[in-house]
């Protein structure tokens, strides 16, 4: 009787450390496939990839800290566009935030940038913590993949990086970059962009007291003489382009550039109308920005018509290519 009780016992004994075993094994293996879960988590039920940075010896320095180049171009790039727009979209919009960069490393000769350089707005990685919330995992994961596809890649022209011209919207048409900045710009050719005319920002419009008027321009332009009963009796457009945006016009006593006027008065576009009614100055305005090279908008609808970012890049910029900064 007593020796079956021995027996008893050890059948105990070893129930425990199966029960042990079993534990342990279940903490290893979770162990074992967390990254996975965290993987499947970001990427979802069918993507199980999840994208980073790549790294290179391309830095920005912001607050006496390196951030990586491909890093600094996300960063970078979800202060121009919204990450829910289509990829190639962002694609594009990447490859120009790279190119803008490291055009500005070049003219230095260095691999690096004083972020207070660049002039370029930005947001850190807890930022987008904050702003994307329980969304952060899969839109970063997509920020990444469009990084990651277009990693190192900039906008090359006779051996060069390009200076990445872009704004938010054109009148129809973009800009000259011979006309409207002189030589050297032979890349940036005016193209049509007819998807910006879709944009219900397109139109915009001012309008100002004569005394308002008067007041800005002389802020403009100190030796200005305008008649404050009629300052726009001098007006007169010399030049535009075949888009519509003004090259060249004389008020008062001065001549000046569309863009130095469209500055002055704080329009959305050197591409305007300016008209007296009802006592008031009005300035009807087409488009959103400077007008030259790349147009975000137009970007945006040509990638939902089905165009590649490379597609897209080499229809706002004329004869270019795309190069690595490193070998893949």
């Amino acid at each position: 009787m007593y020796t079956g009780g021995v027996n008893v016992g050890a059948r105990d004994v070893r129930r425990v450390w199966v029960r042990a075993f079993v534990k342990y094994m279940m903490i290893a293996l979770g162990v074992i496939c967390f990254p996975w879960a965290i993987t499947l988590l970001i990427s979802g039920e069918n993507e199980k990839k999840v994208y980073k940075a790549a790294k290179g010896d391309y830095f920005v320095v912001a607050d006496d800290k390196k951030i990586g180049l491909e890093d600094f171009v996300a960063f970078a790039l979800v202060k121009q566009m919204d990450i829910e727009e289509s990829e190639e979209a962002l694609k594009a919009q990447s490859v120009i935030v790279r190119t803008y960069i490291y055009e500005k490393m070049s003219e230095h000769k260095t691999k690096k940038v004083e972020v207070d350089k660049l002039n370029m707005p930005y947001v850190t990685y807890d930022e987008l913590e904050d702003i994307w919330g329980d969304e952060f995992p899969e839109k970063y994961n997509k920020l990444m993949k469009v990084i990651e596809d277009t990693a190192g890649k900039v906008i090359m022209y006779e051996g060069k990086a390009i200076k990445p011209y872009y704004h938010n919207t054109s009148c129809g048409y973009t800009r000259d970059g011979v006309t409207a900045l002189g030589e050297g710009y032979n890349y940036l050719v005016s193209v049509q962009s007819v998807g910006d005319v879709e944009s219900k920002d397109y139109q915009g419009s001012v309008n100002f007291s004569k005394e308002e008027f008067v007041k800005l321009l002389k802020q403009g332009k100190k030796d200005i003489a305008l008649s404050l009963e009629n300052p726009l009796e001098t007006l007169q457009i010399i030049d535009r382009d075949k888009g519509g945006y003004v090259l060249k016009l004389q008020i008062g006593n001065v001549t000046m550039s569309g863009d130095e006027f469209a500055s002055i008065c704080k329009l959305r576009s050197p591409n305007f109308q300016v008209e007296e009614s009802d006592g008031r100055i009005h300035i009807i305005t087409k488009g959103i920005g400077h007008g030259i090279g790349f147009s975000t908008y137009g970007a945006k609808i040509l990638a939902k018509n089905g165009k590649s970012y490379t597609e897209i890049l080499q229809h706002y910029y004329s004869e270019v290519y795309l190069e690595p900064l490193w070998e893949e």
